[in-house]
């Protein structure tokens, strides 16, 4: 004899052969209702078969406990599952979870902040000109407004019109830092430097001009012709977004030593870090020439009587570099770099 439950009848059914012939007989209801059956039997084998044992062969009364403690157990086994499943989904969606969120997603939605973000990527990784990735994004605004125009689609019309046009945009959507450089003009005969607006020639019919070198080099020279102005032009015209603006031949980009010794200080650990040389020089050897440190340069500032800058805390030494170079291989153009480095920071951090 063998019992299992019909799920149509609901009723628990006994399997019996009697002169070698099958039969049917009904044994009892089921106490569980089709729930806790469906759970019972997806989840685990054996709780099947507790649940499903027979009581055949029990006295009335021990048969109406066993049930009654078998659905008992179900009951309590599910009303525990139907908790825990509940206190997962209160926890998922009434939870504040710490989402940082890019202040650039601020002013645009955030597919078109990483669409940017991956731009300047893309820029920096192959060395992009900016004429070259201000065209791009005019092309794949376009071609996305066009998209949503095609489709109706106003939340793509609506993110091709957060998608700037110039790359001084993208680079403040993105909020990248800004060096904070102040631009001279710079004559390119006498190498004088000037203020952008000390070249600039307004005439009477409101047009602009540039201005000319006004530097003598010579003024106390006897002779006349020695004693006259540069003369070379300042500005040339050059054509930008269809219109005609005068702009500098030469540039020479100029930041304060002060705000860039507070740029570089103000990061975290970064004061501590330029004290780690004096414990450092305790630890090598004399002999061992390992950083700029161990050197004499280095050594006049510290050991020499007359000259012990660096014995009060907080002096920083600094080195001045020089540097001329032509960036571009099928062009004549040459630009240098005059910078100063922090030498006190640790040679694992940048000096720069």
């Amino acid at each position: 004899m063998s019992s299992f439950y019909n799920k149509v009848t609901k009723q628990w059914l006994t399997k019996t052969v009697c002169d070698g012939r099958p039969g049917l007989e009904v044994q009892q209801d089921c106490n569980t209702d089709d729930e806790t059956l469906e759970q019972t039997e997806d989840t685990d084998i054996d709780a099947e078969s507790n649940c499903t044992r027979s009581t055949a062969n029990l006295g009335d009364e021990d048969r109406v406990f066993f049930d009654a403690t078998d659905s008992s157990d179900c009951d309590d086994d599910n009303e525990l599952h139907d908790i825990r499943l509940e206190e997962v989904w209160t926890s998922d969606d009434d939870s504040e979870t710490d989402v940082h969120v890019p202040q650039g997603c601020q002013m645009v939605s955030q597919p078109v902040y990483y669409f940017l973000l991956l731009l300047l990527f893309w820029k920096a990784a192959f060395r992009v000109s900016a004429s070259s990735t201000v065209f791009i994004v005019k092309c794949i605004k376009y071609f996305v407004k066009l998209l949503g125009s095609t489709y109706n689609c106003a939340k793509i019309v609506e993110a091709s019109e957060q998608i700037p046009v110039t790359l001084m945009s993208v680079e403040k959507i993105i909020g990248l830092e800004k060096k904070c450089f102040i631009e001279y003009v710079v004559c390119p005969q006498c190498s004088v430097i000037y203020e952008f607006s000390d070249c600039v020639r307004t005439l009477a019919n409101g047009k602009t001009e540039s201005k000319t070198c006004r530097h003598v080099a010579t003024p106390n020279h006897p002779h006349v012709r020695k004693r006259k102005a540069c003369g070379a032009l300042l500005l040339k015209q050059q054509r930008r977004h269809k219109k005609c603006i005068l702009a500098p031949i030469k540039v020479y980009p100029y930041r304060s030593l002060k705000k860039s010794l507070c740029h570089i200080l103000s990061k975290p650990d970064y004061i501590e870090k330029c004290e780690q040389w004096r414990s450092r020089m305790a630890v090598l050897a004399n002999d061992i020439l390992a950083d700029i440190y161990d050197g004499q340069v280095w050594k006049q500032f510290t050991e020499v009587e007359l000259n012990r800058f660096l014995d009060t805390p907080h002096s920083y030494l600094l080195t001045m570099n020089v540097d001329w170079f032509q960036p571009y291989k099928r062009s004549i153009y040459s630009t240098g770099a005059i910078y100063l480095t922090l030498q006190n920071l640790p040679r694992e951090d940048t000096r720069m």
